[in-house]
């Protein structure tokens, strides 16, 4: 029998909760290190080390963090429905990216 007794040394894994919204400034997103399911969410533990990126019609905004989320500080990004944007973070040698498609804003639209 053989066992593996190196233990190799990784970055932590990481979950990132963002939302945008058309009409809305960007920011209160949050880069946390994983934690199991059992734990509460008061354990989760900010990412500031981060490298967080949105890019819209091929442009990059960098993300700020501010002690807490992180915030986009500029005022050239708009947010309308039907745009197209790509988050890229980093996290030492790890990186997540995803797309998304701005969806219509519902506020004020009630239907019952």
């Amino acid at each position: 029998m053989f066992s593996c007794d190196q233990v190799t040394e990784t970055d932590p894994k990481f979950v990132i909760e963002a939302f945008i919204f058309a009409g809305e400034s960007v920011g209160n997103f949050k880069i946390k290190e994983q934690i199991g399911i059992e734990e509460l969410a008061e354990n989760e533990v900010l990412m500031p080390e981060a490298d967080v990126i949105l890019i819209k019609d091929g442009l990059e905004y960098v993300l700020d963090f501010d002690g807490e989320v992180y915030n986009y500080s500029g005022s050239d990004l708009l947010v309308e429905s039907g745009d197209l944007f790509r988050l890229e973070v980093t996290v030492g040698d790890r990186r997540a990216t995803t797309e998304t498609i701005v969806t219509e804003s519902t506020k004020g639209t009630y239907n019952f």
